[in-house]
């Protein structure tokens, strides 16, 4: 009898140290994670720092954790075929090429790291910042020209940082700026860099900039004529401009540039 009760006592103690040994996770510090408490499967808003920590992921407790990585996420973003606003002789389409980067990490408390697992952890996250992003760019730029929007990165980064996070000052302060999306993320870092036209917008920016060349050359013609005392039509003033500018490039070609005869129209009046 008491050697039967001391089987069952190593069988007790064994199984007991099998349930013990199950039950230590580690919450890893490289790179730097915090968890999520589970109890009964559910999550809930109790987080735990780096090292291990004991669970109890089996009937009657069901208490276990979620691992979370907090490091500091970086990536550049390219938004192109932005349209913006097309003016002047050349209707149409214009499109611009906007490149933003973004750093952000996991908020650490408990409530904001409960909304970052719901979303889909960093995987969501940077989906549910595109979307948002190309949304405010395309907002902003639609009723600009691409010359408005040339030098507009300062603005554009600005717009962003207070649609993501109702930031409506300069610089982002040292510790970050919590998102107002419901991600439970700090956004460390927002910066736009390249504004560039794309496709038709760069054709016509070049076909504008060559029209103003050649006119105010011809204007300058049509004012050496007169006060030579020789008359000269603004057309004859226009042909000799652009001999003058095939010279000075070195082209020899006399190239019609589309949008001109609107021009000299408006000019003749």
């Amino acid at each position: 009898m008491l050697a039967q009760g001391m089987m069952w006592g190593r069988i007790f103690i064994g199984l007991a140290l099998f349930s013990f040994g199950l039950g230590f996770r580690n919450i890893p510090s490289n790179p730097p994670h915090r968890a999520l408490v589970t109890f009964w499967g559910k999550r809930r808003k109790t987080v735990l720092g780096e090292g291990y920590t004991a669970i109890a992921p089996y009937f009657p407790f069901f208490y276990d954790i979620i691992p979370i990585n907090i490091e500091q996420k970086n990536q550049d973003f390219l938004f192109d075929s932005l349209r913006c606003n097309a003016q002047g002789q050349f209707q149409g389409s214009a499109n611009v090429r906007v490149k933003v980067g973004i750093t952000w990490q996991p908020d650490e408390r408990g409530e904001y790291l409960h909304n970052y697992v719901g979303v889909g952890n960093e995987r969501g996250t940077w989906s549910i910042l595109r979307d948002m992003m190309a949304e405010a760019l395309r907002q902003y730029v639609a009723p600009r020209t691409w010359q408005d929007l040339a030098h507009a990165g300062p603005e554009i980064t600005k717009t962003l940082l207070q649609k993501l996070t109702n930031h409506t000052g300069g610089a982002i302060a040292p510790g970050g700026c919590p998102d107002i999306l419901g991600l439970g993320i700090v956004i460390t870092r927002l910066n736009v860099g390249e504004i560039i036209p794309e496709g038709r917008t760069v054709e016509a920016t070049e076909q504008a900039s060559s029209t103003e060349i050649l006119l105010q050359t011809a204007v300058m013609l049509k004012k050496a004529y007169e006060q030579a005392g020789e008359t000269r039509t603004l057309d004859e003033c226009i042909v000799e401009a652009r001999r003058v500018l095939a010279t000075q490039t070195g082209g020899g070609n006399f190239v019609d540039i589309p949008g001109l005869g609107s021009v000299i129209q408006g000019l003749n009046r």
